[in-house]
């Protein structure tokens, strides 16, 4: 079988590239077809001939289009037998099985020059560029025998089957509007009056308040909700980001910044409604063990579940201390985990996560940005006696190995300056298949990066493409979140 799908991805992968081809030799022929047209010129055989060539590779990318559809059936249809585990997660770095992805749509196409910053991006990317980078990561984890569930699939199918899913997650958009009660009533009648699968592209692609996107409702009434009733969500292709699984246990994160707050929503109700994920997870409610009035913020690229019952979780932009001990205290109780190791790293957006400076990759293995390592703390978080939480100080980051108990090996690049280029382009968030596989962006100093050292010390790393894709400050963990992966063995 994999075989043949690997044979079906290579044909796909050309079908995508011919047809790229075409889209980049039509377009400077469509733009002398349109300054034709709105300039109504005249000049005979010239302007037929564009035009003619111009409906030429319009007929021949809407082929290859088509062919992409048969060819991505034909490999459904291989794939959809197979049993999708979702066995929970054991560890960081055992064998991937399961990963929740999100392919990108519209919501990228709402980053502005004027918005990138709210956004949380860097750039906007080009939707073409992300389809066929993501597209190739996507080949390279099923080529492994991961499988993969989109988010649009299960949210759809989600408030497809359950009137409560649809109720809450209207509920939740409400409640995460910062408007007046007048404002926040009419746009919960507008939701309601949208179908399960309009619903599903709101949240995700976001509402633009236009009377095109309104189409005949009243747009007067919601104009102080500014240029989004309904926010996009273009960070969301970081499913990472907005819940953590430990062994069969589901956290549902609290992200630092607005720009964020309904990607928590969304997972909440699929791990709670969505057919095929009811029996197999458990959600954990952390959040009431956060004491009255604090404000606790918690984001998954900070958490890391090495196994046996330890969790890395970074001290960060994104994770702070409150939510820390919330988080602890409710695994403690729950008897899921035994310890906990705090990770201090400087609170910057450069390193936003724990997850972008150091990832796991094997039982003892760990991507470390090492530039950095002697600003990074690290705490052991037990209970004590009385059943209170307990920090223990243990040094820098470099001492893991004695925290741990057993030898720990770190890889970074060759360099410093190979180091700092790196983790810019979010190479040491590299994403473990097993023990000996490993992805992550694509090095461009082949003799210092990151990529060719532990190519050097036996991990077999295959490379994605950038493009489309930094843009966001992300890279293969982020982008991923595993919902079966085997302990280390």
């Amino acid at each position: 079988m994999e075989a043949v799908v690997s044979k079906l991805i290579d044909s796909r992968r050309m079908v995508f590239t011919q047809m790229n081809s075409l889209k980049i030799l039509q377009e400077p022929v469509k733009f002398d077809v349109f300054i034709s047209h709105v300039l109504r010129l005249r000049d005979g055989s010239q302007s037929e001939h564009k035009y003619n060539t111009f409906k030429d590779y319009s007929q021949k990318i809407a082929y290859l289009e088509c062919e992409l559809k048969h060819i991505q059936n034909a490999i459904d249809s291989v794939l959809r037998p197979q049993k999708v585990e979702l066995n929970g997660v054991h560890s960081e770095a055992g064998r991937l099985e399961t990963v929740l992805m999100h392919r990108s749509g519209k919501e990228i196409n709402r980053l502005t020059s004027k918005n990138l910053d709210a956004l949380l991006f860097d750039a906007k990317p080009n939707l073409d560029d992300t389809h066929r980078s993501h597209d190739m990561f996507a080949d390279s984890l099923r080529e492994h025998g991961v499988h993969i569930l989109y988010l649009t699939d299960i949210i759809g199918e989600t408030l497809a089957s359950s009137k409560s899913a649809v109720h809450e997650l209207i509920n939740g958009i409400v409640e995460n509007t910062d408007s007046s009660p007048h404002i926040k009533h009419c746009l919960q009648l507008w939701l309601e009056a949208r179908q399960p699968a309009q619903l599903a592209r709101d949240v995700i692609e976001g509402v633009a308040c236009t009377a095109d996107e309104l189409e005949q409702l009243d747009i007067a009434n919601l104009l102080p909700l500014g240029e989004f009733i309904v926010p996009p969500l273009p960070n969301i292709m970081f499913t990472r980001d907005s819940f953590s699984i430990i062994e069969n246990k589901v956290v549902i994160h609290q992200m630092a910044f607005p720009a964020r707050q309904n990607e928590p929503l969304i997972m909440s109700i699929i791990f709670k409604y969505y057919p095929k994920f009811v029996g197999h997870f458990e959600l954990i409610d952390w959040q009431r063990y956060i004491p009255h009035s604090a404000k606790a913020t918690m984001e998954g690229g900070d958490l890391a579940y090495v196994g046996d019952g330890t969790l890395i979780i970074g001290w960060s932009q994104r994770t702070n201390k409150y939510a820390i001990d919330a988080l602890a205290q409710a695994m403690f109780d729950a008897g899921t985990l035994k310890r906990v190791i705090a990770v201090k790293i400087p609170e910057s957006r450069d390193y936003m996560h724990l997850d972008t400076v150091m990832s796991s990759v094997g039982h003892s293995g760990f991507t470390l940005h090492t530039c950095l390592s002697k600003l990074m703390s690290v705490y052991e978080v037990t209970l004590d006696t009385n059943g209170s939480l307990r920090w223990v100080s243990k040094g820098s980051v470099e001492t893991l190995d004695s925290v741990l108990g057993h030898t720990v090996t770190f890889y970074d690049s060759k360099t410093d300056e190979a180091s700092v280029e790196d983790q810019r382009s979010c190479r040491h968030n590299a994403l473990a298949i097993d023990e000996c596989h490993v992805i992550t962006y694509g090095e461009d100093d082949k003799e210092n990066s990151i990529v060719t050292q532990m190519k050097q010390s036996s991990f077999i790393v295959f490379p994605i493409h950038t493009a489309g894709l930094l843009e966001g400050t992300g890279g293969a963990h982020c982008m991923t979140n595993a919902l079966s992966r085997r302990s280390i063995e």
